[in-house]
């Protein structure tokens, strides 16, 4: 696995593939809601205009984005733990390639070519 690789599957595995289950989730009927919580922000959501409802989709996504790129900026020593200052190694299976060193930054830039 390249760290290109790890990169696009992190964004279709967890950044598309979440944001499609939460836009699912928004389109369910509050009724059907268990939690209150869950119920309540349904409520709220589907009391908005659609061009409100987009802005929460757009901050819904950007919330999922800042989060990988700033887990990814910590493996790749770009964003430090507060108590940690060691780099991570990152790497996968038996190969002894580190993936990590890059990885936001192509993170960022295959969110530019969307």
């Amino acid at each position: 696995m390249t760290p290109e690789q790890f990169i696009e599957c992190l964004r279709r595995e967890i950044l598309e593939d979440n944001i499609a289950v939460y836009e699912q989730q928004l389109a369910e009927s509050a009724e059907k809601a268990r939690d209150t919580q869950w119920k309540a922000m349904l409520e709220a959501y589907q009391s908005m205009n659609g061009d409100q409802q987009s802005a929460v989709k757009f901050l819904l996504r950007q919330v999922l984005l800042d989060t990988l790129s700033n887990v990814l900026g910590v493996l790749d020593g770009s964003c430090l733990l507060k108590n940690y200052r060691e780099g991570f190694s990152l790497t996968y299976g038996k190969s002894p390639e580190k993936l990590n060193g890059f990885l936001q930054d192509y993170f960022l830039a295959a969110e530019e070519d969307q």
